[in-house]
């Protein structure tokens, strides 16, 4: 799982180092494709990333409603809005 999207996150970096606007909207596609594989752990993969990553997964933690929040703006956003204005 982690090397799966640390490999998408890093390629997708390097294709749009450029292109912030780009960089942007791929990050917006990413983002709920990864909080859908999150939501679908079983509570023996939740402990093997605790034991493997305990910073990461006790930010998680700390932060659940945030990142919560967040994933549901994400997936709220018009994408065609987003990709032309993406202060918007």
């Amino acid at each position: 799982f982690i090397a799966k999207w640390e490999k998408a996150w890093f390629t997708m970096a390097q294709q749009y180092s450029g292109n912030k606007q780009a960089f942007f909207k791929q990050m917006t596609e990413l983002i709920p494709q990864l909080m859908e594989e999150v939501q679908g752990f079983s509570p023996e993969t939740w402990k093997s990333l605790e034991e493997q990553f305990p910073e990461q997964t006790a930010a998680w933690k700390d932060n659940e409603d945030l990142l919560k929040q967040f994933y549901e703006l994400v997936k709220s956003l018009p994408k065609q809005d987003l990709a032309q204005n993406p202060e918007a």
